[in-house]
């Protein structure tokens, strides 16, 4: 119990030492993004029948002064199988357009240890088209969310710093499929909360370029997304 306690009173004694050079929070970054998903529990079943889902984006961090910072993301998902068996033979294509805006607030700026929290809104377009047998579904909807977030940045070195947060999303599903099933696949009426947790390794290559590696994880369901970005700063 002495090594714990001892422990923290180091690491509130080191949080004062100012290594900020390696932080990323606060700075005006633009980026690229790519991740691979790691479908969870939820899609054991039609998992086997898809191809590999990546996603890719490019994002903005815009501060505005030393404490608050705008965040802007687009990225697109694609979803993509198919089944081919003794009387079946099926397919998917689909994809998901998001566009999130929201600010981020950072408590300690210039600290070793920097806790934030943030607010943003997304909008993502979700375009679907089965092929089963001889018909042809498609349809698309715009689905909603609401995500809240908090985390810390501890900053390492003056190149390397590590991110970890939480999130909630509250959103709505997207209503597909209405007129052709007769039922809602996705009731836009439905609401939808899911609870994350993400964290990303950042290392300044130079005083303008990052690399860094993210990962994120649906604690409702365990899909993940594994990637990496390259981000610039101007």
């Amino acid at each position: 119990m002495k090594r714990v306690i001892g422990g923290l009173v180091a690491l509130i004694v080191v949080s004062l030492v100012d290594v900020s050079h390696a932080s990323t929070l606060g700075k005006r970054i633009v980026s690229g993004e790519l991740g691979i998903v790691q479908l969870g529990d939820d899609f054991d079943e039609v998992e086997s029948f898809l191809d590999d889902i990546y996603v890719y984006g490019v994002g903005l961090q815009l501060p505005l002064g030393d404490y608050l910072s705008l965040l802007a993301n687009v990225s697109r998902t694609s979803i993509n199988g198919s089944i081919s068996e003794v009387g079946m033979r099926a397919s998917l294509d689909s994809d998901l357009t998001a566009f999130v805006g929201g600010a981020r607030l950072q408590f300690l700026p210039g600290q070793m240890i920097n806790p934030y929290v943030g607010v943003a809104y997304s909008y993502t377009l979700v375009e679907v088209e089965v092929r089963a047998m001889d018909e042809r579904f498609s349809d698309d909807d715009w689905e909603s969310a609401l995500i809240l977030s908090a985390g810390v940045e501890i900053s390492f070195t003056d190149q390397l710093s590590v991110l970890i947060g939480v999130a909630r999303t509250d959103g709505q599903s997207p209503d597909l499929f209405s007129d052709e099933l007769g039922a809602d696949l996705g009731d836009a009426d439905i609401e939808d909360t899911r609870n994350s947790i993400n964290a990303s390794v950042n290392f300044w290559l130079s005083d303008n370029f990052l690399l860094g590696g993210t990962f994120w994880q649906d604690l409702e369901d365990d899909t993940r997304i594994i990637g990496g970005r390259l981000g610039f700063r101007f």
